[in-house]
C-alpha cells in the first residue's frame, strides 16, 4: 500500500511514475468512486511463516476497514491459508464462498485450486443471495469489506494435489536463496509459472475472468435490490 501512496506523493509533486494497484489499494479507490463490488485475482495473505516474519499482505487490513465487496478466487495458494482466514475473522471482514452447484460444507479455494484443505466460514448460493448480504452490510453501516471467494473453473482448474508439490518446491527455493518481503511473490510466482510448464498462467488468466463475469452478475442483482435496472451487458 505504502508504494502506491508514494506514486500519488510523487505525481503531485511533479515526478510522475508508474503506479499499480493491489487490492488494498484497488478497495481504497473504488470506495472513494462509490463502487461497491469488484472482481480481481486472488487476496493477499499471510504468509508461511508469517507469525513469524509478519509478512501479511495490507489487503487484510484493507479487507477490515473498507466497505467494499471483493471477488476472487480466494487468496494465492503459496500463503498459510488457515492464518489468513483467522486474520480476516479478526478483521470483522465477512467471507463466504460461492457453493458453483455443490451442497454443504465447502472449502475456501486455493486460487489455482479449488479446494485448500480450509473450509469457508460462510457458503453463499449464488449472486443474489450475495447482493442481499452487500446491501444489508451497507444499511447496517458496518464498515468492514466483504470478500466473497469463487472458486477457480473445474475445467482450468490444477489439483490441490499438483499445486502442494509444485508450492513446496517453490517456497523452499525462496526461503533457500532468502527472497522475503516484496520479492517473495514475484520469485514464488515465476517458479510456479516454470514448475507447471505454464498451466499456472492459463488458469490465472481464466479464474481472472471467472471472477468478472461473477462481479459484473452480483453488481447487476444489487443494482436490481436499489431500484436499478441496469442489464448485465451494461456493467
Amino acid at each position: 500500500m505504502m508504494i502506491r501512496w508514494l506514486s500519488i506523493t510523487q505525481g503531485k509533486s511533479g515526478s510522475k511514475i508508474h503506479g499499480g494497484t493491489t487490492i488494498a489499494g484497488t478497495m481504497v479507490l473504488a470506495r472513494l468512486a462509490g463502487i461497491r463490488v469488484f472482481g480481481t485475482g486472488g487476496l493477499g495473505g499471510v504468509h508461511r511463516g508469517g507469525e513469524n516474519s509478519l509478512d501479511i499482505s495490507a489487503d487484510l487490513t484493507e479487507m477490515g476497514r473498507t466497505r467494499v465487496a471483493v471477488i476472487s478466487a480466494g487468496c494465492k495458494g503459496f500463503l498459510d491459508i488457515p492464518r489468513t482466514l483467522e486474520f480476516l475473522e479478526t478483521q470483522g471482514a465477512t467471507v463466504s464462498t460461492f457453493a458453483d452447484g455443490r451442497q454443504g460444507d465447502v472449502d475456501f479455494p486455493a486460487f489455482w485450486a479449488r479446494d485448500s484443505g480450509s473450509k469457508s466460514p460462510f457458503v453463499v448460493q449464488d449472486e443474489q443471495q450475495a447482493a442481499a448480504m452487500i446491501l444489508s452490510q451497507e444499511q447496517l453501516e458496518i464498515e468492514s469489506g466483504l470478500l466473497f471467494a469463487n472458486p477457480i473453473p473445474e475445467e482450468y482448474a490444477i489439483s490441490r494435489a499438483d499445486m502442494e508439490a509444485v508450492i513446496d518446491v517453490a517456497v523452499r527455493e525462496a526461503d533457500e536463496q532468502g527472497f522475503s518481503g516484496h520479492q517473495n511473490t514475484p520469485y514464488i510466482l515465476k517458479r510456479i509459472r516454470e514448475l507447471t510448464e505454464g498451466r499456472s498462467v492459463t488458469s490465472n488468466k481464466f479464474l481472472v475472468q471467472a471472477n468478472v463475469e461473477r462481479a459484473a452478475k452480483v453488481a447487476v442483482e444489487l443494482s436490481k435490490m436499489l431500484g436499478g435496472a441496469v442489464q448485465p451487458e451494461s456493467v
